[in-house]
């Protein structure tokens, strides 16, 4: 990694690994196979968890393509 880039790096190792080992946990069930980001708050997280199901939030995917495009 370039020097001038690790002034953007701000966050402490901890808050990485302490999310990852949250998203273990069965709170974290909502976000299984969706974007989040270890800077969020869990809480808020865990209570919209039935918003962000319903509303199929936080998919990344690929759209547009026709069935047979890739042949």
């Amino acid at each position: 990694m370039d020097e001038w880039l690790h002034a953007m790096l701000v966050d402490k190792p901890e808050l990485a690994g302490g999310y990852v080992v949250w998203l273990t946990t069965p709170k974290a069930d909502v976000l299984r196979g969706r974007y989040s980001s270890a800077t969020w708050d869990v809480e808020e997280v865990i209570e919209r968890g039935e918003e962000i199901v319903k509303g199929n939030l936080l998919r990344c995917g690929i759209t547009g393509l026709t069935a047979g495009a890739g042949q």
